[in-house]
């Protein structure tokens, strides 16, 4: 078993404690994501608290601070400073992150504490503020 499909694995465990501790749902904007969305932002979190995934060298030997991380880039952590090393691959620069198809994107941005997490979804996929309407057109 590879580091990032036990990542993967914990990150599935994680969702379902929060949201048992959260009464069936996520905390703050978690709750709006859809499953595709929200457990690559919470393997995300994993990555950051456990030291794993390919990190820059201002979060691999500094302190704890704003990480991004993107659905497009996984197990890659970085700082502000170094963000640029999450621009996607030309191959796909114009794919949507939950469908896969090419087209125009619209970038979505989550907080959640330390971490800032980053998606891009064709028009038909964006995520908007409505869960419910979200997970239904995601499953």
């Amino acid at each position: 078993m590879t580091a990032s499909s036990t990542t993967a694995r914990t990150a599935i465990h994680v969702d379902q404690i929060l949201t048992r501790a959260h009464g069936g749902r996520m905390p703050g904007d978690l709750d709006r994501l859809p499953e595709w969305a929200r457990l690559a932002a919470v393997q995300a979190a994993v990555e950051l608290l456990t030291g794993a995934g390919e990190r820059c060298a201002h979060r691999r030997h500094g302190p704890l601070g704003m990480t991004i991380a993107a659905a497009w880039a996984p197990g890659q952590l970085v700082c502000p400073a170094c963000q640029d090393r999450l621009h996607p691959p030309s191959e796909r620069e114009h794919t949507c992150d939950a469908c896969g198809a090419d087209g125009p994107l619209r970038i979505g941005v989550l907080q959640w504490g330390p971490l800032t997490f980053t998606y891009a979804t064709c028009t038909s996929c964006a995520i908007t503020s409505d869960p419910a309407r979200n997970q239904a057109r995601h499953r």
